[in-house]
């Protein structure tokens, strides 16, 4: 069976959850297209099993044919904004349309059994139409961001074209539950807990380390985090911040921190997997300060490796951070916030017992809940249960 996948951008090395979803049902024996609404990065790709699965799938980025059907649902439908009637939106406007149906003809061309879409933005309306016209299932991947940006009128018109919504988590679905998107699957996405392990032989760092790995971008709170953590220096000098991923505000996060502390504070930059589990090895806990996340696949990565969280209570995250036994959450609104967060780094990076047990329950609560062969199966038999409908 031929599945044609439908995200807004790829590759994109930072959606690990795309990659091992492709690669699972890969191995379920499903033949796998790839349809981007825009072409990813693909000057720094350092993911192992993103280069695993490139030979075995098929990419397509040009989109050179044109569907005219398409081209007026994208007119209705299109555009995360509608910014009105002034000629230069109207002109913005029909461009994005004519991408739309653009991508819609390239989708219909691989003749697909099923369309798989990543993301609600307009890579979903192109992806609706498409299985639409072709009277094909489709299954519309929701995420956290996507949730908040995508119109109302286009989230709506989106549940009632494709053959299901699925989330990563019950406060995606109880988001899209207010927003009147009612038939709403989640399935917990899930990592390779062979990978992501506690090692046996890796030394942790002998000075007190911690690491966040995330995109140094929108709602990762990074700024929030680099001024707490100068405020900490001054209690615990020999304390490490281990800055992983990169992103369009590196720069200015880089402008934050200041000479005396740039030996504390390391940006890494994007690293392979591998780096990065060893990496996880070696640091002490995980610290993510996040506005908003759908679930939080970056502390179920670090939890898989045995690691506490400290982390906002915010979203998904206390899904799967569950608070005073596989790390600590606190509320971003709380006036102590930043004094609490401190605290708790501060108490874990002293109680050795205290890091030892919440890390054990970490592992724990990720082969109960986050096994990524999990979350495979349940894609499986989604799909499988679509194409025997249809």
């Amino acid at each position: 069976m031929h599945i044609v996948y439908v995200p807004d951008s790829f590759p994109q090395p930072s959606e690990t959850f795309v990659i091992n979803e492709i690669d699972g049902l890969l191995n379920k024996g499903f033949q796998i297209s790839v349809i981007p609404r825009i072409e990813g990065d693909n000057s720094n790709i350092q993911h192992a099993r993103l280069q695993a699965i490139l030979p075995k799938i098929n990419v397509v980025y040009n989109k050179a044919t044109f569907d005219v059907k398409a081209f007026f649902y994208g007119l209705k439908y299109g555009t995360q904004v509608w910014l009105g009637w002034r000629p230069h939106n109207l002109v913005r406007h029909i461009k994005n349309a004519l991408s739309i149906a653009s991508h819609v003809a390239a989708i219909k061309q691989q003749n697909p059994d099923l369309v798989l879409i990543h993301f609600g933005y307009d890579n979903a309306i192109a992806g609706a139409i498409a299985a639409k016209l072709l009277n094909r299932p489709s299954v519309l991947w929701l995420h956290g961001s996507d949730i908040h940006t995508v119109p109302h009128r286009s989230l709506h018109w989106l549940e009632g074209n494709v053959s299901q919504v699925v989330t990563n988590s019950q406060y995606s679905a109880d988001l899209l539950k207010a927003f009147g998107v009612n038939q709403t699957k989640v399935s917990y996405l899930g990592v390779d807990l062979d990978k992501f392990a506690p090692s046996q032989s890796s030394i942790k760092e002998q000075v007190p380390t911690v690491i966040c790995v995330a995109r140094l971008g929108h709602s990762k709170n990074h700024p929030r985090l680099l001024k707490l953590f100068e405020q900490l220096i001054t209690k615990v000098p020999d304390v490490r911040l281990w800055l992983v991923g990169d992103g369009p505000n590196r720069q200015q996060y880089e402008s934050l921190v200041s000479e005396k502390n740039k030996e504390n504070i390391i940006f890494w930059g994007v690293l392979s997997q591998d780096k990065i589990v060893e990496l996880l090895n070696k640091a002490w806990l995980k610290v993510l300060l996040s506005e908003k996340e759908g679930l939080g696949v970056a502390f179920i990565e670090a939890q898989a490796t045995g690691l506490p969280c400290v982390a906002s209570n915010v979203g998904g995250i206390p899904e799967v951070v569950e608070n005073n036994k596989t790390g600590c959450l606190f509320d971003l609104d709380d006036v102590d916030f930043d004094k609490k967060v401190s605290d708790a780094i501060v108490d874990l990076l002293t109680n050795y017992e205290l890091r030892e047990a919440m890390g054990k329950n970490a592992r724990i609560r990720a082969m109960e809940l986050f096994d990524e062969n999990l979350h495979i199966e349940r894609m499986e038999g989604l799909v499988n249960n679509l194409l025997g409908s249809n």
